[in-house]
């Protein structure tokens, strides 16, 4: 079975990644939960052990696929084959609305399809009273519509500004303009700034910003959509922390 999460909005479509994820775990403790990458020189063979090995204790398994644009032939002709095997999950998770190239067969086959588009009017608002709702606040109409004028449909960012007004931080939302944040991220992104700043901006971003909003705000503003591409797989494959993540980038991005 395949499930398809896909669109633009990141944070949801992690979160409901995640859910699915921890079902699987609760109903199959003992089943293995895979990563293949498909970008890797050894991407092919991990695929192919995890849709034909088994379990010593559980005969189900989860199979998180990454980069499925570098499939190759045999892969595709691989995954293909597993649609009738009961026993895999295989998730794709990515920002194209569309199958990767090669996964045309997906709409022949049972795939579950969950569509994350970037969220809008009443859906962005009642998604902030909702997320607030979860921490402990109750927020009034024009904090709601400040944290709105701040963020804008970046649900990261969103998710950062109710985590700090429920632990009692800064509330950049109190000023349209949010602050010092921004001016931050937007040093942080330019060729112009020297190493040493950006080093300095980490450290003070570190003390009051989600290391995960920062990144994903980045990733939205940096022309190099390839390495940052590149950083969000390293990241979900458990190889990279958000914080080395954004080290490097300060370090290495020019």
């Amino acid at each position: 079975m395949f499930i398809f999460l896909t669109g633009p909005d990141t944070y949801r479509r992690d979160r409901e990644l995640r859910k699915i994820v921890q079902a699987f775990k609760e109903k199959h403790p003992n089943a293995p939960i895979l990563d293949c990458d498909l970008k890797e020189v050894d991407g092919s063979e991990s695929l192919r052990d995890a849709l034909t090995s088994f379990g010593l204790f559980s005969p189900k398994k989860l199979i998180r696929l990454i980069n499925p644009e570098e499939a190759s032939k045999e892969d595709i002709k691989m995954l293909k084959s597993a649609t009738d095997k009961k026993d895999a999950i295989i998730i794709i998770n990515q920002d194209k609305t569309t199958p990767p190239k090669g996964f045309n067969f997906l709409k022949k086959v049972p795939t579950l399809t969950y569509h994350f588009e970037k969220l809008g009017g009443d859906k962005l608002f009642s998604f902030v009273l909702e997320e607030a709702k979860k921490r402990g606040l109750s927020l009034s109409k024009s904090k709601t519509q400040n944290i709105i004028n701040l963020c804008a449909a970046d649900t990261w960012a969103i998710i950062n500004e109710v985590e700090q007004l429920s632990l009692g931080g800064r509330d950049k939302a109190g000023s349209l303009n949010g602050g010092n944040f921004f001016g931050l991220i937007m040093s942080l992104n330019s060729p112009n700034s020297s190493v040493e700043q950006k080093l300095r901006i980490l450290e003070e971003l570190s003390v009051s910003s989600d290391p995960a909003m920062v990144f994903n705000i980045l990733a939205s503003l940096s022309r190099d959509k390839s390495k940052m591409a590149d950083y969000d797989v390293l990241i979900k494959s458990g190889k990279l922390e958000y914080p080395e993540v954004l080290l490097d980038f300060a370090l290495k991005q020019k």
